[in-house]
């Protein structure tokens, strides 16, 4: 390795010809969060790189690819330093991701120094990828920072960040161009490679093939990934090890989970004696993990969805409350984010020729009765953590329990997500999606999620039991058969193979998960009112003048007591009373059966 100085010079995604001692030249960048000063450049192989280093003390690594002199790409690495005291030991045991533990002795000065990374990142060499790419990385680096910084408490070691330490620390790391390369290094296959491989790039490992090869997708084919074939159980424990090698990447994880089947991402493996097996490192640990509960910090905003998802999900499409509800909605949609700001906004219209003030006074009425039934159902989403999930750049789970809720009402809810959820800056993966529900239950929501996003940094994971259910979603990256324990699986392109699941690092707790937590995802939207045992035919009558304007007066209606339940409540109606058996009452007794009781003799006198 020749280490090479140049002029000094403002430079920005410019090619530059000039080659000093047969080195290309590299000259300073002018990026965001900088300046950044150039402590060394050098060629690796046929590879120019450089190391740079900003006014926080960041360290950024860049690999640039040149094709007939000019630059084509470039592979960029950033990196915090933090100055630590303490046993470092158990943490460093624990830990997923790659982190550098350095310790310097001199003759003057000794430190011991923590080295955590971004994920490295091949672009093109342009304006814009170049901003991109460090910016995200830059982000990445805050949340991976800070995660470290709250972890170093319970592991008890403490943790100075590089920009607060004196000088003579600083020199001792950063002071020997030798080691400083092998601080910035994440591996790769040497000199010879293209600069893409130059680097690691992110994987998932899965599993192990029939001749006990590591099974590995990259992380980028989880842009549409779906598995089908097996059991529920089987396919949600295969989305489970999927997504545990998303967050070892530092991938946000955002999974729609109906029936309370992923909680296990929270809580350490009980089980590790198949790890060494697998070829698998660490301990069980849990991963990052934050629940939402729908009305406790998550909500279905109005103003992210449409009337007609609306109305379908309360089967009222059909009604004569459609029509103000859609008038209602067509004029402030973009500020109606509760029920009560639909209900102002009706009472607030004026009767016209396609609605009439009788209609919108029943549309109030009906708003009024769902916002009794679902009192904190509906309101603005203001958590951060659901409007840019990937913003602490931190492999964690996001899990929506929506359990509680039938399939309808699920489906708004994850509409309005999708919708609040903006396409991230950098085109690399940087979210996953991931449905509990079939497939085929969402597939509406699936669809708008792919066309929204285009694998532009969010992934999809979805499961179905037949294959072609999934075909209406297009061309998938990745696509899997579980069969059991194991699955058949590639990425696209590649020929499918057969391989046996790795263990999990957290507990699977979708493995337990009963048939019964399908109950809420299949029964209709108005099971929420319903209280054991189902009322007779009398109480249906008292309910009977809030909804008499949806249907004959004789009938029950449907607008908020539909078809399974109407039917229990016809057929009570129908049933006949039960016989109920009178007491006996005494016949009065002639004369002469008087005279013969008279007669008998006492048992007092014998």
């Amino acid at each position: 390795m020749s280490i090479v100085e140049t002029n000094t010079a403002k430079w920005f995604l410019k090619p530059c010809s000039v080659v000093v001692y047969g080195v290309f030249c590299v000259m300073e960048l002018d990026l965001p969060y900088g300046p950044w000063t150039r402590l060394v450049t050098a060629q690796w192989g046929k590879y120019p790189l450089a190391i740079y280093q900003n006014p926080e003390k960041l360290v950024m690594l860049m690999v640039f690819e040149k094709r007939d002199e000019n630059v084509t790409g470039a592979v960029m690495l950033l990196k915090k330093v933090f100055y630590a005291e303490g046993d470092l030991a158990r943490f460093m045991q624990a830990q997923k991701r790659e982190v550098t533990l350095v310790e310097k002795y001199s003759k003057d000065n000794s430190g011991r120094y923590l080295m955590v990374g971004a994920t490295p990142e091949y672009c093109a060499y342009s304006q814009d990828a170049l901003v991109g790419v460090l910016k995200k990385q830059y982000l990445e680096l805050e949340g991976v920072a800070s995660l470290t910084k709250d972890t170093a408490s319970a592991y008890g070691f403490k943790l100075t960040d590089f920009s607060l330490v004196d000088e003579a620390q600083t020199q001792l790391l950063l002071g020997d161009p030798f080691s400083l390369f092998a601080y910035t290094s994440a591996g790769g296959t040497g000199p010879g490679t293209s600069a893409e491989a130059a680097l690691h790039f992110p994987k998932l490992l899965l599993g192990l093939d029939r001749e006990k090869k590591e099974f590995e997708i990259k992380l980028d084919s989880l842009y549409n990934a779906a598995i089908t074939g097996g059991t529920r159980e089987s396919r949600r424990h295969l989305m489970h090890v999927i997504i545990e090698g998303a967050l070892q990447n530092g991938v946000t994880v955002l999974i729609f989970d109906s029936g309370d089947s992923f909680r296990g991402f929270g809580l350490p493996n009980r089980d590790s004696a198949s790890f060494s097996e697998f070829g698998m490192s660490g301990t069980p640990t849990g991963f990052p993990f934050k629940v939402f509960e729908l009305g406790e910090g998550l909500y279905v905003d109005l103003s992210k969805i449409d009337a007609d998802a609306f109305l379908r999900g309360f089967y009222l499409s059909g009604s004569e409350v459609a029509e103000p509800i859609k008038a209602a909605y067509d004029a402030k949609r973009a500020s109606l984010f509760s029920l009560s700001d639909v209900i102002n906004e009706l009472a607030s219209m004026k009767e016209s020729k396609s609605v009439s003030m009788f209609n919108l006074r029943r549309a109030v009425r009906v708003l009024q009765v769902l916002q009794k039934m679902y009192p904190s159902l509906f309101a603005k989403n203001i958590s951060a953590d659901l409007a840019t999930p990937w913003r602490d750049a931190v492999g964690k789970v996001l899990l929506l329990n929506l359990k509680k809720y039938p399939l309808e009402i699920q489906r708004m809810l994850i509409a309005t997500v999708i919708e609040a959820i903006p396409v991230p800056p950098s085109a690399s993966l940087s979210l996953v999606l991931a449905f509990e529900n079939e497939a085929s239950q969402v597939s509406n929501e699936i669809q708008s999620a792919l066309s929204k996003y285009r694998g532009q940094g969010v992934g999809i994971l979805m499961h179905e039991q037949h294959e072609v259910d999934v075909r209406q979603f297009g061309e998938l990256t990745a696509a899997f058969e579980s069969i059991g324990m194991e699955a058949i699986g590639a990425q696209k392109g590649e020929r499918p193979l057969r391989f046996a699941l790795r263990p999990t690092y957290s507990q699977c707790t979708e493995k337990l998960s009963s048939d019964s937590a399908m109950a809420s995802v299949t029964a209709p939207v108005a099971t929420a009112i319903q209280k054991p045992p189902l009322p007779v035919a009398s109480p249906v009558q008292e309910k009977k003048p809030l909804f008499k304007f949806f249907a004959p007066k004789k009938e029950v209606s449907t607008a908020l007591v539909h078809a399974p339940v109407q039917q229990a409540l016809e057929s009570a109606a129908q049933k006949p009373a039960p016989h109920l058996v009178a007491k006996e009452t005494p016949v009065p007794k002639t004369t002469e059966q008087k005279r013969e009781e008279e007669e008998m003799p006492s048992f007092e006198n014998v």
